[in-house]
C-alpha cells in the first residue's frame, strides 16, 4: 500500500503535558493609612481576606507590629503572606544586628535594604508588594511611610492607599472625608469605612476589618464595636445625604 503523506513530511511527537503552576496565597486588599488630629494620630486599616490556591477565600489579619528600642512600627500590607513573613523577618534581624542606635532614618534604610535584597523594588517590573509602615517614636509624633510596590517614600499628608483592584472610588472618598484635623475617633471611622466600601465595591476584598490607631504612647489594635460604631456612624450620614440629595428633589 502507498503512502498518502506528503513528500517530506515528519510527525511530529506531542508535546508532555506540563501542569499549569499553581499561584500561592495572596492577600490582595486595600489597605489604607493616614494621619489626623494635626499629625498627633496614625491610623493603618485593610481587610482579612486572602484567597488561597483553588480559589479558596480563607480570613488572615494582614497586619503586624514590631518593637525596636525607643520605637514601635506596625505595618499592613498586600500581596503574598509569606513575602510579607519573609519581609518581616530579615527586618527584624537586620535591624536587632545593627550597631548604630535605632532612628528613624535607620528604620528607613533598612525597610529599602530589605526589599532590595528580595527583588521586591525593581521599577522595571510590574509591582507584586506593597507596604504602609507606621512608626513611633516615644513622646513623639507618629510617622507613616509609604512602598508603593517601586519606591519607599515618607507619606504626604492625605489618605494613602496600597493594593491591588479598581480604587478610584475609595481615593475619592479618601480625598473627600479626609481631613488632617480629624479627632482620633473620627480618624477611626474614617479608616474602617474606607475599607468598608472597598469590601463592597472592589473584588477580593473581605470582611472582618483591622484598625490600628498609632499616638505618643503606641500604636492600638482598635476593637470591634469601635469600628464597627465608626462604620455605622458614617453610614448614617451618607444615607441621610442619599435621602436629601437623590430623593427630595424629585418630591418638590
Amino acid at each position: 500500500m502507498s503512502s498518502t503523506l506528503p513528500p517530506g513530511f515528519c510527525p511530529q511527537r506531542p508535546k508532555p503535558y506540563t501542569p499549569a503552576k499553581l499561584k500561592g496565597a495572596k492577600a490582595m486588599t486595600i489597605a489604607v493609612g493616614f494621619l489626623c488630629g494635626d499629625g498627633e494620630h496614625l491610623l493603618l486599616a485593610a481587610d482579612r481576606q486572602i484567597t488561597a490556591r483553588g480559589a479558596y477565600k480563607i480570613r488572615r489579619q494582614k497586619y503586624a507590629q514590631s518593637q525596636q528600642g525607643f520605637f514601635e512600627m506596625a505595618f499592613v500590607y498586600s500581596g503574598e503572606p509569606g513575602t510579607f513573613s519573609s519581609f518581616m523577618y530579615k527586618l527584624e534581624n537586620l535591624l536587632a544586628d545593627d550597631d548604630d542606635e535605632v532612628t528613624s532614618e535607620t528604620i528607613l534604610k533598612a525597610i529599602e535594604t530589605v526589599l532590595e535584597g528580595m527583588k521586591l523594588m525593581d521599577p522595571l517590573f510590574d509591582p507584586r508588594f506593597w507596604l504602609l509602615v507606621g512608626i513611633n517614636e516615644l513622646f513623639e509624633k507618629p510617622q507613616l511611610i509609604v512602598f508603593d510596590g517601586k519606591y519607599v517614600f515618607p507619606a504626604p499628608n492625605d489618605v494613602q492607599i496600597i493594593g491591588c483592584g479598581d480604587t478610584s472610588l475609595i481615593n475619592f472618598l479618601g480625598d473627600k472625608l479626609h481631613s488632617p484635623d480629624l479627632t482620633k475617633t473620627e480618624g477611626i471611622a474614617l479608616a474602617a469605612y474606607l475599607v468598608r466600601k472597598a469590601v463592597q465595591y472592589v473584588d477580593g476584598v473581605g470582611e472582618p476589618i483591622d484598625v490600628i490607631c498609632g499616638g505618643s504612647s503606641g500604636f492600638e489594635v482598635v476593637t470591634e464595636d469601635k469600628i464597627r460604631a465608626g462604620i455605622q456612624a458614617i453610614e448614617n450620614q451618607e444615607e441621610y445625604l442619599s435621602t436629601w440629595l437623590v430623593r427630595t428633589p424629585f418630591q418638590l
